[in-house]
């Protein structure tokens, strides 16, 4: 005998989107003896599914999340032995089981006594009062388009509840994008078009939901233009230096004119391509593709140079815009150099010229002074007297250069040192510098002269003994 309670309890209708629907679903059951399984009886299940199938506060993805907790729950209590309570969650919906003892169930004979059980369901999942219907709009959709032009037309349906399912494009009634919907929320559908001209084609779009709720029907006209005269391609380039007046798609059999505009550094040099020469602006007759390109070249400036008194500069020439030129100023030996004149200044011997236009540049040089060495004359020095200083100067106030000539001396600084006797000979001089020409040099000899040493001489004696007395006997002997 079989005895089953069902109870499938509704437990809050929903009162706004984003509230909870409850179900809840009970059945008995007893373990079958011999066999090894529950007597486990699918009826109160299947009112529950179908009660969760009904209800029409459930939108589709929360609906699914429902069923399958059913599925997973109810499937435990169909093992033996299985008591508890039980969760499970799927997606946005939950549910509780709980397994335990009825002892009041009447068992029959089939049963092993004591094997009765309960269960009891409770399932909750988000409600929405209502199915909002989808909305759809354009994310491509040109205005118009050349003749045979390929162009892009989509549409995009948005479903806040999350049931979109297709997204449908017709071109002038005919099928011409179909998609899903995507996540459920959001979904695109487009194609690509190219059409011959002149006409006006019309698209629709539209967006459908899991319920069957549709979006309102849009619609887009794309004007396709006529097909385009003769035409061929002008391609203008410009070198370095310059523009040219740009080109374009120009009617056959036409003459347009192109003008080559140089920069301030450049002049134009001529055309190279599709023309020739160097008029300018120049006409090109369109019979084909043409590319014309505008030449330049840096402009060339001349440089003068020039000299005024004893030297010499660096020669001039020609030179392209922008160009630096370096210049040196040469005095010759007697002349000094005191500075530029014309495009330069400065009184550096070296300067540089930046070539942005015509230059004349003169370097100015003048005869150098003269100067006298004044030496008084040293005298005669003893060999052997300590170090003593040259003095000599000169009329330009210069410091003066001595030189030991000849003779026993030698210079340590400005000091000479007399090593031994003999003739010295000095000289002073000065060799010039940039103002100044050369001294003449003056010489002077002295002597060096070794000290006087007095010797005396005695003259010769000899010292006689007398024969006859045996004593000595002094005798002054002298000698011629």
């Amino acid at each position: 005998m079989k005895i089953f309670l069902l109870s499938i309890l509704l437990l809050g209708g929903a009162l706004s989107v984003g509230a909870t629907e409850y179900f809840s679903g009970s059945g008995h059951g007893a373990q079958i003896a011999g066999s090894g399984e529950r007597d486990f009886t699918t009826g109160w299940i299947n009112d529950l599914i179908a009660e969760i199938n009904a209800s029409p506060n459930l939108i589709a993805v929360h609906r699914n999340d429902a069923l399958q907790v059913v599925y997973e729950l109810t499937g435990i209590a169909a093992l033996p032995g299985t008591f508890g309570v039980f969760t499970h969650t799927a997606g946005a919906a939950s549910g509780t089981m709980t397994i335990f003892h009825d002892f009041e169930y009447i068992v029959g004979p089939w049963h092993i006594p004591g094997s009765a059980y309960s269960v009891v369901l409770w399932l909750e999942a988000p409600t929405a009062i209502s199915n909002t219907a989808p909305s759809i709009a354009w994310i491509s959709a040109p205005a118009s388009a050349d003749h045979g032009q390929g162009f892009y037309v989509a549409a995009r349906g948005h479903d806040p509840d999350g049931n979109l399912t297709q997204v449908q494009v017709w071109k002038n009634g005919q099928p011409f994008a179909s998609a899903g919907g995507g996540d459920g929320t959001q979904g695109d559908a487009g194609n690509w078009s190219g059409d011959p001209g002149p006409q006006s084609i019309t698209f629709t779009a539209q967006a459908f939901d899991a319920v069957g709720a549709a979006s309102a029907i849009i619609s887009h006209t794309v004007t396709i233009g006529a097909p385009p005269p003769a035409f061929f391609q002008l391609t203008t380039l410009a070198g370095t230096g310059g523009s040219v007046s740009p080109g374009g798609m120009i009617a056959a059999g036409t003459t347009t004119m192109v003008t080559a505009m140089p920069e301030s550094a450049y002049d134009f040099a001529g055309w190279s391509g599709g023309a020739t020469g160097l008029a300018n602006p120049i006409g090109v007759l369109m019979d084909g593709h043409r590319t014309v390109q505008a030449n330049f070249v840096l402009k060339q400036f001349a440089l003068v140079t020039g000299a005024s008194g004893g030297g010499s500069v660096t020669p001039g020439g020609t030179y392209p815009h922008g160009t630096v030129i370096t210049l040196t100023a040469s005095p010759d030996a007697v002349s000094r150099f005191i500075g530029w004149a014309g495009d330069a200044g400065g009184s550096d011997l070296v300067t540089a010229i930046l070539m942005v236009g015509p230059r004349s540049v003169h370097a100015l040089f003048e005869p150098k002074s003269a100067q006298t060495i004044i030496f008084p004359h040293p005298g005669d020095r003893p060999s052997g007297s300590p170090p003593f200083p040259l003095d000599a100067t000169s009329s330009a106030g210069l410091p003066v250069v001595f030189a030991v000539l000849d003779g026993p001396a030698v210079l340590v600084g400005n000091q000479l040192q007399i090593t031994g006797p003999g003739l010295v000979t000095v000289q002073a001089s000065h060799p010039g510098d940039g103002f100044y020409l050369a001294a003449a040099p003056v010489t002077h000899s002295f002597n060096s002269v070794a000290p006087l040493v007095l010797q005396y001489h005695g003259a010769g004696r000899t010292l006689l003994q007398d024969h006859a007395t045996g004593s000595t006997t002094h005798h002054l002997l002298e000698t011629p």
